[in-house]
């Protein structure tokens, strides 16, 4: 963490549910700072780090995004008997959707062992976290998910799914040079004339994952609910993610 990144307030590799880059929260550099997220009661690890109501009462706001870190093992350190306790590829799937998929930058530690070398199964493993999620986001199912969309709340968009593709995954993409400024938003599948919903969320950011049950549907629709002035959204794609044999983590999100 520092002066333009924050850290999101565990070692868990969890996001906040709603996690807005947009903050008043400043960097802990001056006493001016520090007196600043004092009078706001602010931290890293506040529920509440940019809604409308808190930068209402604000001085001034910062593009401070957060940062996830976690180990690829129990610890941050290399020890040999932790060889058979790297995170499954299960789990490193779960960690990114709750880290990149919601609006923050993954720190994945994976420590040198005792030859300075990164060990095989880390290297092994992270070989198959890198081909899994490049197979998956390189295989869209949407046709024409790419073009940007100026929304204001209430606004809604359909996008074509290719014909026979089940989908179990959805990603949403704000042009974050604008700022960012979706509040609320839902995402719905249509199915034989009638629309059903899929998935929900707050904050979309600069990437936001949704996952749910395997279904085909012929189209998507995003409907903006909530924005601050016209939202910017620069991308929507569709996807279908393997299931995968292992442990995943299990948490509650904040």
């Amino acid at each position: 963490m520092g002066n333009d990144v924050r850290w999101v307030g565990n070692e868990d590799g969890l996001g906040r549910e709603t996690e807005w880059s947009v903050t008043p929260l400043q960097p802990d550099i001056s006493d001016a700072t520090a007196l600043e997220n004092k009078r706001l009661d602010i931290t890293p690890t506040a529920e509440d780090l940019g809604s409308s109501d808190l930068i209402k009462l604000a001085q001034t706001v910062y593009w401070y995004p957060s940062e996830v870190d976690v180990s690829i093992r129990p610890g941050w350190f290399y020890h040999p008997e932790e060889d058979q306790q790297v995170k499954t590829l299960a789990q490193l799937v779960d960690i990114y959707f709750q880290s990149v998929g919601m609006n923050s930058v993954l720190l994945l530690n994976v420590p040198p062992d005792t030859r300075g070398r990164l060990h095989e199964t880390d290297v092994e493993r992270l070989a198959e976290f890198g081909s899994y999620i490049g197979t998956l986001f390189g295989n869209e199912k949407l046709i024409d998910g790419e073009i940007l969309w100026k929304a204001r709340s209430g606004a809604s968009r359909e996008y074509n799914v290719k014909p026979d593709e089940t989908v179990n995954t959805v990603m949403l993409r704000e042009e974050i040079s604008k700022g960012q400024r979706v509040e609320r938003f839902m995402v719905e599948g249509l199915f034989d004339s009638q629309w059903v919903k899929l998935a929900e969320g707050t904050t979309i950011g600069s990437k936001r994952l949704l996952r749910f049950e395997d279904v085909a549907p012929s189209k998507i629709r995003v409907t903006i609910q909530e924005t601050r002035d016209i939202a910017n959204i620069s991308q929507v794609g569709a996807y279908y993610a393997p299931a995968l044999q292992g442990d995943t983590l299990t948490r509650q999100i904040r």
